[in-house]
């Protein structure tokens, strides 16, 4: 069974997916903040001193925004790993997906098994009605010269075993042919109601599609955590702390 069209942004989402299986933490903590080295007293002039130099925004992490970025990184890796497991079974699925469904092969065989009998039961029907058209012949011929004929006595009494016959046999075979039908209609419904192969692709298809959306979001939380806690400097005894449960 073919797989459905990939959408539009296909080939886009399958590039992210890569990328954000692929991608390790590309932007970490900077690392425990280093001692500062005491500043040097501005030089002095003798007649007008010079202002002192704007210190630099301090961008050490506190505590619970440390807490906040270790958390967010750990979430980052399960859910990337996550999706690294996934990717693999999906690919492994399709596979599968495109080997026919062995409920349908045999039920399509059942099918055509069931068909052939039914067959058979129409052209006993029909041999049967041929056996009944030629009694209603020779009973007409009869009829017309029963009055001329000798022992016609006899001759319509077997005549008339014959009907008797022909009837029981004629109804006989309709009731194995309505069987044969309906087994045969039943197998025909079930063989309708197994999609099999289009619907195990499609099922692939929405997996596969749910995963690139889980892919793309992963990005947008591996930049926001780029944006949040990247290159920014935090105490070791803040990381310990909060490694211990504290």
């Amino acid at each position: 069974m073919d797989f459905m069209p990939p959408r539009t942004s296909a080939a886009r989402r399958r590039h992210l997916l890569a990328s954000a299986v692929g991608m390790a933490c590309a932007v970490c903590l900077a690392g425990p903040a280093a001692a500062q080295a005491p500043a040097k007293p501005a030089a002095a002039k003798a007649a007008v001193a010079k202002p002192a130099a704007a210190k630099p925004v301090d961008n050490l992490l506190s505590k619970e925004e440390l807490r906040a970025c270790m958390k967010q990184k750990a979430d980052i890796d399960a859910r990337k790993a996550d999706i690294a497991q996934r990717s693999e079974q999906l690919k492994k699925d399709r596979e599968l997906v495109s080997q026919p469904d062995p409920a349908i092969v045999k039920i399509r065989a059942d099918v055509d098994a069931q068909l052939a009998r039914v067959r058979e039961a129409d052209a006993a029907v029909k041999a049967n009605a041929e056996l009944v058209n030629d009694w209603n012949e020779r009973m007409a011929t009869f009829e017309a010269t029963k009055k001329e004929m000798r022992n016609a006595d006899r001759r319509g009494n077997v005549l008339r075993q014959e009907r008797i016959e022909l009837e029981r046999e004629t109804k006989r075979l309709e009731q194995a042919r309505s069987e044969q039908v309906a087994i045969y209609d039943d197998l025909i419904n079930k063989a309708n109601g197994m999609r099999g192969g289009e619907d195990r692709a499609a099922a692939w298809n929405k997996r596969n599609d749910a995963l690139a959306d889980e892919a793309d979001a992963l990005i947008d939380v591996q930049a926001s955590y780029s944006a949040d806690c990247a290159n920014r400097r935090f105490r070791e005894d803040d990381e310990a702390a909060i490694k211990a449960g504290k």
